[in-house]
């Protein structure tokens, strides 16, 4: 409600079901929106892996505040910048990390974190660079086939200073 994210939520309004794009998945044998369909009949197992129904304009917002904009006035920007940096890392020049509904990638000499989930039909992706103050969301209404989020990723945080 602070962030006035109004269309991320949990279970889908059914104005929101008829904007929802169908969800496609891609394999050798052709593409098919059965298993997404499937998805929204019965989702309560996948609800506690988070699970949001999301619009660009409500991850953009998301995207915005995890880089400290509007003022910090849902979260000290000290302690979020804070929460951000509590991850993982094991092993010499590991390039992902994951920490507490976080994650950060390694391009070149630029560290960017973000979160990639999915669900039969749907994908998405937000990555930010904080000190670069530039981000990507990536929201997909397909799962497997030739696209790749990481070329995405890796081109836009490659080049953009």
């Amino acid at each position: 409600s602070p962030l006035q994210m109004s269309d991320t939520v949990f279970e889908l309004t059914p104005a929101q079901r008829t904007r929802l794009a169908p969800g496609w998945t891609i394999s050798k044998s052709g593409a098919n929106t059965q298993e997404s369909e499937a998805e929204l009949a019965g989702r309560g197992y996948r609800v506690p892996t988070g699970g949001l129904f999301s619009t660009l304009d409500d991850m953009t917002r998301w995207l915005r505040f995890q880089m400290g904009e509007p003022a910090p006035t849902v979260f000290d920007a000290a302690a979020l910048a804070k929460a951000q940096r509590r991850i993982a890392i094991s092993g010499p020049g590991l390039r992902v990390g994951y920490g507490i509904g976080i994650q950060f990638r390694r391009y070149g000499d630029r560290v960017v974190f973000g979160h990639s989930g999915g669900v039969p039909g749907y994908q998405a992706e937000m990555y930010f660079d904080p000190e670069q103050r530039t981000g990507i969301v990536i929201l997909r209404s397909a799962v497997f086939g030739t696209f790749d989020t990481e070329a995405i990723l890796s081109a836009a945080f490659s080049t953009a200073r």
